[in-house]
């Protein structure tokens, strides 16, 4: 998908979470997002099913996001955008729970959990998850 389409995509997606006129629910069913860069995007409602590129968990209303693009793997969750995959494991630590948004141990081990399921079908694609950074070799 060129960046061009990708970005009206995206554009329109923000336009419909925001509830504004002209937005639109992203559908990136089966793109193609190799080099494609989506830091900062909020995928929170796309439709990301048959991707490569994207994949997604959810419990209870709450989605995590674990994107592939040039700069490496990344999490997108709520308002967190863009976590490596330790900076993920760090956010849903016990030592941070202040932090979330639901502040009970069980949350953060839910949240963990999905962070390792989506991690564990990344491996199985292929995907650069071991470089715990995140980046790309």
């Amino acid at each position: 998908m060129d960046k061009q389409k990708l970005a009206r995509i995206l554009g329109n997606h923000a336009k419909y979470l925001n509830g504004d006129e002209g937005g639109e629910r992203a559908d990136l069913r089966g793109a193609n997002l190799y080099g494609a860069t989506l830091r900062g995007a909020n995928l929170r409602g796309a439709d990301v099913s048959h991707n490569n590129f994207i994949l997604s968990a959810s419990l209870s209303n709450y989605s995590i996001y674990f994107y592939r693009d040039k700069h490496g793997v990344r999490f997108t969750a709520g308002c967190r955008r863009s976590m490596t995959i330790e900076e993920a494991r760090e956010h849903w630590s016990e030592k941070n729970r202040l932090r979330w948004s639901t502040q009970t141990i069980e949350y953060g081990k839910r949240q963990l959990a999905m962070v390792e399921f989506l991690i564990a079908q990344a491996r199985i694609l292929g995907w650069p998850v071991d470089n715990t950074d995140g980046e790309e070799s």
